[in-house]
């Protein structure tokens, strides 16, 4: 990772400020069908790190409390952990929020619908 904190002091750089959270992007898992060289949390097929099924109820909790709008499932490729199926079907029988992203190249088995 290149270190780019001295090449922001050099600049003005606008202040951040925190609003309200309203989009939850939860990292599944470093496992991927594919090694793409442009992959930013380098995943691919012989990652074996993935959310487990505890923290996955932690996040699921926290988004029931909260005024959560969007939830963007990303990874490697989110649909190959094994919890997968489980957090679609959650939020598809009406747990909030309204609006579910899933970010991926891949579908492992395209003839089953979720």
């Amino acid at each position: 990772m290149h270190d780019t904190l001295p090449k922001l002091a050099k600049r003005k750089f606008p202040n951040v400020a925190r609003g309200e959270l309203k989009i939850a992007q939860l990292n599944l898992g470093y496992k991927c069908n594919q090694a793409c060289l442009h992959c930013h949390v380098n995943a691919g097929p012989t990652r074996t790190e993935l959310m487990s099924e505890e923290t996955t109820q932690q996040v699921l909790d926290f988004i029931d409390r909260s005024v959560i709008e969007t939830v963007d499932l990303t990874g490697g490729a989110p649909e190959l952990n094994p919890i997968s199926e489980n957090l679609f079907l959650s939020f598809d029988q009406g747990r909030s929020p309204p609006s579910i992203d899933v970010i991926s190249l891949s579908y492992p088995n395209p003839d089953k619908r979720i």
